[in-house]
């Protein structure tokens, strides 16, 4: 039955994938898109956004050893940042994605079981959902403050983020003094009790998703800038919490067409040109791909070879290595 959910959940994905492309499609062809621009932008900045995407790679990596660290598991730093790179490389393929194969890795290499791990995302994807709110609710604060005309669907959109992690907590919470036994309340609380005893893990991890979100929407903008198109770095500042959740989420492969629809949305919403903003984020995301696709082959391979599980002999109870290849 869960293989069964997880096919189904794989076929929904990449329908909404090519659902997503022939809407782009017909949208790129009314709205006529530059997208030739983009191959002429200079090496600088493509080395800038190159240096970023390396950069985010450092911080997510840096962010699995910190939320690890409870667990008293401790990663050398070639495996969390080739952890960070795999993650987001299998993320964009159709096997199996990023979150499984770095389950997979730990549980082969440290023994950290399927359970804890599933407690461990279970916290993190909480305090996450509630950064990206908040952020994007001061985000827009800010932007009233400046003379920004502010649409009402952004704040809808943040506060509903903010308001679903409150109620997410809040049942949980409820479920748990009800004595009501969910199994995915169960694998939270887990976390969160263990991630409570740490509390300056959950700053750190809620610091490091601000810097992602930074990160990203600096990258954009330089992207923004190489193009030529005057587009302040605030607006993607605004933009950057929910493109996070969009990549986070995955609900196609990487946040495919999501993304960049998100982008253009807002951009709409904010009267920033649609065009500018979409290519400008096409341009975004084929840089980081090329980073993902050349440093997730080398990791990937790198991994593999690191993923060893010792397991007893059937015959004579002796524990031995074996190396296990990665997904």
């Amino acid at each position: 039955m869960a293989v069964a959910s997880g096919s189904y959940k794989k076929v929904i994905s990449y329908v909404i994938l090519i659902i997503s492309c022939i809407f782009v499609w017909f949208f790129v062809q009314r709205e006529q898109f530059d997208f030739g621009s983009i191959l002429n932008i200079g090496w600088f900045d493509a080395a800038a956004m190159s240096a970023i995407s390396i950069a985010v790679f450092f911080a997510n990596g840096i962010q699995n050893t910190v939320l690890l660290r409870p667990f008293n598991i401790r990663l050398k730093t070639s495996e969390w940042f080739g952890v960070s790179v795999v993650n987001s490389f299998w993320n964009y393929l159709p096997f199996q994605g990023g979150l499984v194969a770095k389950g997979l890795y730990l549980k082969r290499r440290y023994q950290f079981s399927y359970t804890e791990y599933l407690s461990m995302l279970t916290a993190s994807y909480l305090i996450t959902f509630f950064v990206v709110g908040i952020v994007g609710l001061a985000g827009l604060v800010a932007a009233l403050w400046n003379g920004f005309t502010i649409s009402w669907l952004p704040v809808a959109i943040y506060g509903g983020v903010v308001v679903l992690s409150f109620l997410v907590f809040a049942a949980l919470v409820a479920a748990r003094r009800l004595g009501i036994r969910w199994s995915f309340a169960e694998r939270f609380f887990q976390g969160v009790r263990i991630l409570m005893q740490h509390r300056s893990v959950i700053w750190q991890s809620a610091f490091l998703n601000v810097v992602i979100i930074f990160l990203a929407a600096l990258r954009l903008s330089i992207a923004s800038n190489a193009l030529g198109y005057d587009i302040s770095i605030f607006f993607y500042i605004l933009v950057g919490p929910i493109t996070l959740l969009a990549t986070f989420t995955s609900i196609t492969p990487g946040g495919l067409v999501i993304r960049e629809a998100l982008v253009g949305a807002f951009a709409a919403w904010f009267a920033v040109n649609v065009s500018d903003s979409v290519t400008a984020a096409v341009l975004d995301r084929g840089i980081s791909m090329i980073w993902i696709f050349a440093l997730g082959i080398v990791f990937n391979y790198y991994l593999s070879r690191q993923a060893i599980s010792r397991e007893p002999d059937s015959d004579s109870g002796e524990v031995h290595e074996k190396t296990v290849n990665m997904p």
